[in-house]
């Protein structure tokens, strides 16, 4: 910033304070009689530890006191200092924001948002609501916030970092108090006009972004193109999200939807979002345990190392996985199972698929209590079952054992997605413990063994729990 340009604000900022405190000496001689009082304007507000509700609006300036604010003689002082700048003048009267949205920079609007609240005229301070309100003007970006409200998580206080700007942690009441704004966050009954949070706070994935700051029109196929991008990034971040809380034993946690915006004053606060559809089956949440804190971060690293490296497997895997737990009809949940175990169990082969997949799934078992024996037949059975469901067909209950007993369709898929999910969280522990580049797993080396002096062995026997009854399953055909 050049010294003309600091000396041209710094007039501006001289008159912009004796205008707030002209508007405050309005304010103080009634303050009443400048304040919402009409049933229409209402607002979402925390009423206890578990609850926010809509409620008529008392802590808002009417309107009008902004139209008299304008009006003071003060304001026109404020606004010839600012046409004198450079920096502000380029800016009145143009659109003004970032290329997910923006606000005009009225010129009998533009200093409004250095004035206080009607809570904060004991202790405003000017200083503060200056520097805030000048960085608007100064700065190159724009400081963009995504919200995606997990529902039925209950971090308990956590935070599980995903990089600088990126975490899943408990949300703020201004940014839950947005996402009931907008709908994406809804009430249990319609416009019953109370939303009751199910644990100790609503949890929530937050990216923070800092985007180009646009002034006037920008053109089109720009603006269109940097939107895709923007887009296609977090997107990837919704799936990686999904996928990682398949994988931690979190799926039946449901992504509400999302949102962004800006908190900068001036620009209006403005509000982008997309509310998901599809089943939210909310019930008490799930609060996460301390295992699965540093668990969850790990699964992020390594999948979003997958879905970019040579391991797409797995980033395959794990994305049908997190499908089927999004899916509400039994037929569909098998299916992606089913694509996810073909995706994971028998990368790089196409041959007698069913026995490969039953062989391996066995051999790799992980999950507590099971031997491979029991984990072969699942999958033999697993298999068959897709298949019938896949080509139209519907599955007899004779086709649905696990461990020898006849159980229903969906605790046949609870059995297979249990053991899935274990040999997914077992790769991932591998790939975080590798020294090398990602690789899928080397079966049949596995399985057979190689010539060359095994190196990763020791990591993928841990926590092998079949022993009983899979002498044969092991010299089978990997």
């Amino acid at each position: 910033m050049t010294d003309e340009t600091e000396a041209a604000l710094g007039s501006v900022r001289s008159a912009a304070q004796v205008w707030v405190e002209a508007v405050i000496n309005v304010l103080l001689a009634d303050p009443s009689s400048f304040l919402i009082d009409d049933d229409v304007f209402t607002s979402w507000v925390r009423t206890d530890e578990n609850t926010f509700a809509k409620r008529r609006a008392t802590a808002t300036w009417h309107p009008r006191l902004y139209d008299e604010a304008a009006a003071l003689p003060e304001h026109d002082s404020l606004l010839q200092r600012a046409r004198e700048s450079a920096v502000i003048n380029g800016q009145l009267g143009q659109l003004v924001g970032s290329p997910m949205g923006s606000a005009r920079m009225e010129p009998e609007r533009f200093a409004m948002a250095l004035l206080p609240g009607p809570t904060q005229l004991d202790g405003y301070n000017f200083d503060v609501a200056w520097t805030a309100w000048v960085e608007v003007f100064t700065e190159d970006v724009v400081a963009q916030k995504t919200v995606i409200p997990l529902l039925g998580l209950d971090l308990e206080g956590a935070t599980l970092n995903w990089d600088a700007n990126t975490a899943v942690r408990p949300l703020t009441d201004n940014e839950v108090v947005a996402g009931l704004r907008v709908g994406v966050l809804r009430s249990a009954h319609y416009d019953s006009g109370v939303f009751t949070v199910l644990g100790s706070s609503i949890a929530g994935l937050v990216i923070e972004q800092s985007l180009p700051k646009v002034v006037g029109e920008w053109p089109a196929d720009a603006m269109f193109q940097y939107a895709r991008e923007n887009e296609s990034e977090l997107a990837s971040k919704v799936d990686l999200l999904r996928q990682s809380l398949a994988l931690v034993g979190l799926g039946a946690v449901k992504l509400a939807g999302r949102y962004g915006f800006t908190e900068a004053p001036v620009l209006g606060r403005s509000v982008t979002y997309q509310a998901f559809t599809g089943p939210l089956r909310l019930g008490p949440s799930v609060p996460i345990r301390a295992a699965q804190v540093s668990q969850f971060e790990d699964t992020w690293v390594v999948l979003a190392s997958a879905a970019s490296d040579s391991h797409k497997s797995l980033a395959l895997a794990s994305r049908r996985l997190s499908f089927a737990h999004q899916r509400e009809r039994d037929e569909d949940i098998i299916l992606d199972l089913l694509i996810a175990s073909e995706a994971f169990y028998l990368s790089g082969n196409s041959t007698e698929l069913r026995f490969r997949l039953s062989l391996r799934a066995a051999y790799w078992n992980e999950l507590p209590g099971w031997s491979r024996r029991e984990v072969f037949d699942l999958f033999l059975k697993a298999y068959d079952v897709r298949s019938k469901v896949a080509h139209g067909g519907t599955a007899k209950a004779n086709d649905m054992q696990v461990r020898g007993s006849v159980v229903s369709l969906h605790d046949f898929i609870e059995a297979t997605d249990a053991v899935l999910t274990a040999a997914l969280q077992k790769e991932v522990r591998r790939l975080h413990q590798a020294s090398t580049p990602l690789q899928p797993v080397a079966w049949e080396d596995l399985i057979v063994g190689s010539t060359a002096a095994p190196t990763d062995l020791a990591v993928v026997e841990d926590g092998d729990t079949g022993s009983s009854g899979d002498s044969g399953t092991r010299e089978s055909t990997a």
